[in-house]
């Protein structure tokens, strides 16, 4: 015989589906509710601004080291070309005097303080001396050159940081009483106000040396 309910305040459960029954099951199984809480959240965010500064910082070394290559390629090309003019003349050339001056850098400062700029206009000495320079450059350059009776004498001194004088170590691998040539190529590398200054000479055909920090008046 079959009983039937007819107590109107007790009611039979409807059947559950079985996304419902599964739902359920990994709730209690795992012991929380789908999704991310608050802390979970600030985690995350925080890695991943780690990491985006991680990976501008590497890009910025990567730019920079590729601007120092064209420094250096230039460097090798007046390397070439010095040698080339000493072995018919005798003497190195020179594209500025002797010591140069701030207006002796080419292409001007007011050319290069906003980055990469065509050298459309360049100094003719340089072409007089043999060299082929880039079509576009993110330095400015100068080159002066000396014989026995010249002693070397460095490019003018510029501010470091606003507060001191720095002196760019032109004449750093230059005997006195021999022939001889430096260049200098200096550049705001990262639009900060502060140039980066990297030169090389008649013995330093293979290497350069580097100063950061210089302020871009």
């Amino acid at each position: 015989m079959v009983m039937r309910n007819t107590d109107p305040t007790c009611s039979i459960p409807s059947p559950r589906s079985n996304a419902m029954v599964a739902k359920d099951a990994a709730f209690h199984t795992t012991g929380r509710r789908f999704g991310f809480t608050l802390v979970e959240l600030m985690i995350a965010v925080t890695i991943v601004a780690v990491l985006t500064t991680i990976g501008a910082y590497a890009y910025g070394r990567i730019v920079r080291r590729s601007r120092i290559n064209q420094a250096v390629t230039f460097f090798a090309a007046v390397a070439g070309a010095q040698t080339a003019y000493y072995s018919t003349y005798g003497q190195y050339c020179s594209q500025a005097p002797l010591p140069p001056q701030e207006n002796d850098y080419d292409p001007p400062k007011t050319a290069i303080r906003a980055g990469a700029t065509a050298w459309s206009n360049p100094d003719p000495l340089w072409q007089h001396c043999g060299i082929r320079l880039p079509s576009n450059t993110w330095f400015q350059y100068v080159m002066t050159a000396g014989t026995p009776q010249n002693n070397c004498l460095n490019p003018p001194d510029v501010a470091r940081d606003g507060k001191s004088a720095v002196q760019v170590p032109a004449c750093s691998s230059i005997a006195n009483g021999t022939f001889w040539y430096y260049v200098v190529g200096r550049a705001d590398q990262d639009g900060d106000g502060f140039m980066s200054a990297f030169g090389s000479s008649s013995t330093m055909t293979d290497t350069h040396w580097s100063i950061e920090g210089i302020e871009l008046e």
